[in-house]
């Protein structure tokens, strides 16, 4: 992998974590709010070194 941008957004669209370390991950928090048990939607784009690009879009179940 050469670059990544990660993005997960709640139900209503809008933006709650987003990062470029592929070695980070979300704690499921906003703004140091722990957000309530719910499902998120996301969008991973990546390229990698060779210039490949690729998109992937899903959804996280954030569960306690």
């Amino acid at each position: 992998i050469g670059r990544m941008s990660w993005k997960i957004y709640n139900r209503f669209g809008q933006k709650v974590f987003e990062t470029s370390d592929r070695r980070g991950g979300w704690d499921g928090t906003f703004k140091g709010q722990l957000l309530p048990v719910d499902v998120y939607g996301y969008t991973l784009d990546v390229e990698f070194t060779d210039g490949q690009k690729t998109r992937k879009t899903g959804d996280i179940t954030l569960i306690r």
